[in-house]
């Protein structure tokens, strides 16, 4: 489950790469064992990938 906030911040993310960057934030949700995906959770994410 997405919140609000992390939908519309993904919604920035360019259109051709938006599926590979929504699949990579959601795993890293589950493995942390995170139901929902939050704005602080999105940046977490980016920066574990080293972005």
């Amino acid at each position: 489950m997405w919140t609000p906030e992390a939908l519309r911040e993904l919604k920035k993310i360019p259109f051709f790469v938006r599926p590979i960057a929504r699949k990579s934030i959601e795993e890293y949700a589950r493995a942390k064992n995170e139901r929902t995906i939050t704005l602080n959770l999105m940046y977490e994410a980016k920066e574990n990938a080293g972005g």
